[in-house]
């Protein structure tokens, strides 16, 4: 946590002529003007400023997805200094990692987290939108229905259950018989488990008849239910729900009838009867199924909006206006090559899919905000400078290569001429270090951050620095790796990789996949004949890979053999369903199931019950244990203190924080039931 100190700091930022210039034109909320000047890290630390001087939502443009993501991780380390902006409320909307016309779908991790930002735009979750071109070219539905994909649950409230479990179907969870990863859900009578993405636990609905009894969080490794809930948020993993009005719309595409589906919001189609009836007609007729790369002809079904539309009150700053005029150039003519490879023509144009890059150039051109070039109007990419250009001062930092003295003798410097100095650090060990190193040079500082379990010595610093002067080094925790001066606050901040280049900077930790990851695997050691499991068919041999053409091109399929040389081939895009198989037995070969039987389904039945026998007689163990009493062993002194300060590396804050539950296990007089692995 950033202490508010430091806050007073970075809100010196705000204060120059320059930023008031900026402040003024956003205040406006018309027209667009150049700011220049700024770094990578300066951007990170003037964004939240200036969202928060727009009073309204910000979109962020950038050139690709290696962009959004750096954007991102910097901008939540800028939002935590400032205190400007929320950093949950950034949202990053990514494009897709594959083109349309590609016979393939985009990787189910990104539809997860495109739905639920697409979803968060929608209900007025986001401050900052950080996006790349080609997420601002995709052509969208409206508001309404990108809000209907989530399912709010309240306890209380009545909700048809089929309804429910339907609508989790179509947006991407899979029903399960025991609920572990986010994207699942099971239904077991009145009680249904789900796990939403972005959750921390999987809930569990109690119904009594259609009424919602009781919401509990609850455990996933031993089923068991914990705190309990009035509502819960059931986030969607795909914006593409797969409904059948949506599938035959995109049918009657293909096969030339003119179906019109307008949206769906809630499950309701707009438009009249014989529409829908026509729309029906034509999936039942053509056996409508996803195929490989489906979702990117979902616009068909009346996506007439775009980004832009679904903020319309919003501020629009287009990072490096130049280099995302190049991008879109470079993309629209892979799209364009795509679309004349596939032979698909007229049926559905790139132009169906995306907006035109003239038009989005016009858009983007047209929509009040900013353009934030760092070298401003002498970028030889950018060749309109017309726009009044607003110039912030702003330099990288020096870097010390992990020289201890070259750094100390660089801060005692900027002491001297009353600097504001900043020092970022990664991790709460790297917090300590730098601590001890400026203690054991004599230069003071104060700490910036609260770790979420102080040790005493933090908790003792903290206290101290009250007294001190403003003017020394702060010691924050924070994800900076380049450091920036800023000349006209008096400010200087050193980046992580500024004092080491060996630091490590950690994005912040992703939420779980909803993908199950029992059947994730990688196939970099497989090879034909070798045993692999199949999720609903069970085991089978590999027997290689094939190349069939589909359309005119080439899609490659694994092919597996099961008992009697029946053949399933899977596609590539399809690997989440196989996993090597593996056994410690070093006995005869598995027997190969027979593909079509109940006998992979009756194995996996009978593992499930002696799984729920073993459950059984873990928790006599347990209730054991838990009655017996251990040794406890004393706290921490001076002398243990000494011993840990004595360790030559740095952990990392997985390593502190089992530290930490270790010590705490030690000292109580329950038994301890821990496994370290060394």
């Amino acid at each position: 946590m950033i202490l508010p100190f430091v806050r007073e700091i970075f809100a010196e930022l705000e204060h120059s002529s320059a930023f008031e210039r900026v402040r003024r034109h956003l205040s406006l909320g018309t027209g667009r003007r150049i700011v220049s000047g700024l770094t990578a890290t300066a951007r990170s630390l003037y964004l939240p400023l200036m969202a928060r001087a727009a009073r309204q939502p910000v979109i962020v443009i950038v050139a690709d997805n290696k962009a959004a993501e750096a954007l991102e991780r910097t901008l939540r380390a800028g939002c935590e200094l400032t205190g400007a902006t929320d950093p949950d409320r950034v949202v990053r909307l990514p494009s897709h990692d594959v083109l349309p016309f590609e016979n393939l779908s985009p990787h189910p991790d990104v539809q997860e987290q495109r739905a639920a930002a697409l979803w968060k735009l929608a209900t007025g979750g986001v401050s900052i939108l950080i996006a790349p071109v080609e997420a601002a070219a995709l052509r969208l539905f409206n508001r309404d229905y990108y809000a209907s994909l989530a399912v709010t649950i309240k306890r209380g409230e009545e909700i048809d259950v089929e309804i429910l479990t339907g609508h989790l179907a179509s947006v991407g969870y899979t029903q399960m018989d025991l609920v572990e990863m986010p994207g699942q859900f099971t239904r077991r009578g009145g009680i249904l488990d789900v796990y939403s993405p972005e959750s921390d636990r999987p809930i569990r609905i109690e119904f009594f008849g259609d009424e919602i009894e009781t919401i509990r969080k609850f455990d996933p490794e031993t089923q068991r239910s914990q705190s309990g809930l009035d509502e819960a948020q059931l986030l969607p993993l795909t914006e593409t729900p797969v409904t059948e009005h949506l599938l035959a719309a995109v049918h009657a595409r293909l096969s030339r009838q003119r179906v019109r589906i307008q949206g769906e919001v809630e499950g309701e189609i707009d438009g009249d009867s014989d529409t829908q009836e026509m729309a029906i007609e034509a999936a039942a007729a053509g056996g409508v199924s996803v195929f490989p790369g489906w979702e990117f002809f979902s616009c068909v079904a009346g996506a007439e909006s775009h980004l832009l539309n679904l903020l319309p009150k919003s501020m629009l700053f287009v990072d490096e206006p130049g280099m995302v005029r190049n991008q879109i150039d470079r993309w629209w003519n892979k799209v364009e090559q795509r679309h004349e490879r596939s032979g698909i023509g007229s049926l559905i144009r790139p132009e169906d899919i995306y907006l035109r890059p003239e038009v989005l150039q016009r858009l983007l051109g047209s929509h009040a905000g900013l353009d934030i070039d760092q070298l401003g109007a002498v970028d030889v990419l950018d060749e309109d400078t017309t726009l009044g250009e607003i110039a912030l001062n702003t330099r990288p930092t020096l870097r010390f290569h992990g020289s201890i003295p070259a750094l100390t003798e660089n801060l005692r410097k900027l002491m001297e001429t009353e600097h504001r100095i900043v020092l970022a650090a990664s991790n709460q060990g790297d917090v300590e270090r730098m601590a001890t190193v400026l203690r054991e040079y004599q230069i003071p500082y104060r700490l910036g951050s609260r770790s979420a379990q102080p040790s005493g010595e933090t908790m003792f610093e903290e206290a101290s620095y009250l007294a001190g002067d403003m003017r020394v080094p702060v010691i924050v925790r924070t994800q900076l790796s380049a450091g920036v001066s800023i000349p006209d606050a008096n400010l200087i901040v050193f980046g992580a990789n500024d004092l080491s280049d060996d630091a490590d900077i950690a994005a912040r930790p992703e939420p779980k996949r909803s993908k199950t990851a029992a059947f994730v695997s990688d196939f970099r050691d497989l090879t034909i004949g070798d045993y692999v499991v199949h999720v609903e068919h069970g085991i089978s041999q590999y027997q290689g890979l094939k190349e069939i053409v589909q359309d005119s091109l080439a899609v490659e399929f694994m092919i597996l053999e099961f008992a009697e040389q029946a053949k399933l081939y899977v596609p590539l895009t399809r690997l989440d369903l196989i996993q090597k198989y593996r056994s410690t037995d070093a006995g005869p070969a598995p027997v190969l199931n027979k593909l079509g039987s109940q006998q992979w389904v009756k194995t996996k039945a009978r593992v499930r019950k002696a799984m729920e026998d073993m459950a059984g007689e873990l928790l006599k163990l347990y209730a054991q244990r838990t009655t017996a009493q251990g040794t406890a062993f004393s706290k921490d002194n001076e002398f243990q203190k000494e011993f840990e300060d004595s360790f030559d590396y740095r952990e990392t804050d997985d390593q502190l924080s089992a530290i930490r539950a270790i010590k705490y296990d030690m000292e109580s007089t329950t038994p301890i039931d821990r496994k370290s692995v060394v």
